[in-house]
């Protein structure tokens, strides 16, 4: 299959840049529970959309230099009575 090349913006400045996409083979999204100092128990999923790489760019260790969309999923799994509204 041929690179698919797509603009992207990159997180790190803003700018428009090119890139390829890369498809996802597999993916676990696994969620942290995390627990606040108010008793609040949320759950935390991110779920990623797209990745894709910038050609000619790596990161300060030498890898390729990655762009991932993804969206955060919160969810309040227990919270106080007494921060709960009825």
């Amino acid at each position: 299959m041929e690179d698919q090349k797509i603009k992207i913006q990159n997180p790190t400045d803003g700018k428009i840049v090119d890139a390829i996409h890369v498809d996802i083979k597999e993916s676990s999204e696994l969620s942290n529970k995390i627990t606040l100092k108010d008793g609040t128990i949320l759950d935390i999923k991110l779920v990623i959309s797209r990745v894709a790489r910038v050609p000619d760019q790596w990161d300060i260790d030498g890898n390729p230099f990655y762009i991932v969309k993804h969206s955060n999923i919160i969810t309040v799994l227990n919270s106080p009575d007494n921060l709960r509204k009825g």
